[in-house]
């Protein structure tokens, strides 16, 4: 009987897998987990023997060195998982060659250079995290052709240049996380215009007041970041619209005038935190409708006045 599940996630590794070469003779794999393991080393060549692999996941282990290009012959993978180790170079152009790939997770290495082009070519894909890494340069506009993505996860990457238009183009994302890296230049509209978020996390990129304004039609949000971003101007009464937000941090921005009283219209709030801001006048009484609210950061303001009763 050929084997087609090997998984390792759970007892004991014997000592024999470390001879990860064997595995070539497996040709009739079809799903390979080696992930939350201790396996060091670098990914063998020899993967790209297992040309029947569906599903391949080597994430949370220990491995090193670049990620091997013979991945392009495992043409037949939906899911590859290579996150949380300690691959280091550039993301193989090769990648764009898995044509049916739906998720992808190459997040906590130490990948540097640019992300290949070709990953635009992925149209399948419906998760991409890239996050944590050393990339370089913008992100490929090419990345807006995937218009299947639900989930796409860039931050803490060392991103430059300004944030692709072209991300407006993913009319079906529901998660979004550009937040700690190095964009320049305005925030794209098209983006916050996207119709189906529920998350979005923008820290340390360009956003400005007006743009905030827009942010106000995404009426089904339920988590905004804007922690540290040099925000400055007022914050608008439009942010009262997001009335499925649970979560919501402005904290650390130079927001200057009053908080306005459409905060209170956002009842469904648990974090709140408008801490490290340049906001005067008194905080308005409609806090004291935040039922739910858990967490309340107002530090570091300059607002007067005695503290609302309600």
């Amino acid at each position: 009987v050929a084997m087609t599940l090997l998984d390792l996630f759970t007892g004991s590794v014997p000592s024999e897998i470390g001879l990860l070469k064997k595995l070539k003779v497996l040709t009739e794999l079809t799903s390979l987990d080696l992930s939350r393991n201790d396996f060091t080393g670098s990914v063998p060549s020899e993967i790209g023997l297992l040309t029947e692999l569906y599903s391949l996941d080597l994430g949370s282990n220990a491995f090193t060195g670049s990620a091997p290009s013979e991945i392009r012959f495992l043409t037949g993978l939906d899911f590859l998982d290579l996150g949380s180790n300690n691959l280091t170079e550039s993301v193989p152009s090769e990648i764009g060659l898995l044509k049916k790939l739906k998720v992808l997770d190459l997040a906590s290495n130490a990948f540097t250079g640019s992300v290949p082009s070709e990953i635009g070519s992925l149209t399948k894909i419906t998760y991409l995290n890239l996050g944590n890494n050393g990339f370089t340069g913008s992100v490929p506009s090419e990345i807006g052709l995937l218009t299947g993505l639900t989930y796409l996860h860039l931050a803490d990457s060392g991103f430059t240049g300004s944030v692709p238009s072209e991300i407006g183009s993913l009319t079906k994302i529901t998660y979004l996380n550009l937040g700690s890296n190095s964009f320049t230049g305005n925030f794209p509209i098209e983006v916050l215009l996207l119709p189906a978020f529920n998350f979005v996390w923008l820290s340390n990129t360009n956003v400005t007041t007006s743009l905030l304004s827009t942010i106000g039609l995404q009426t089904q949000l339920t988590r905004l970041n804007l922690y540290y971003k040099d925000i400055t101007g007022t914050l608008p009464s439009e942010i009262g619209l997001l009335t499925g937000l649970t979560y919501l941090d402005l904290g650390r921005n130079g927001f200057t005038g009053s908080v306005p009283s459409e905060i209170g219209l956002l009842t469904d709030l648990i974090y709140l935190n408008l801490g490290g801001n340049d906001f005067t006048g008194s905080f308005p009484s409609e806090i004291g409708l935040l039922t739910d609210l858990r967490y309340l950061d107002l530090d570091g303001n300059d607002f007067t006045g005695t503290l609302p009763s309600e």
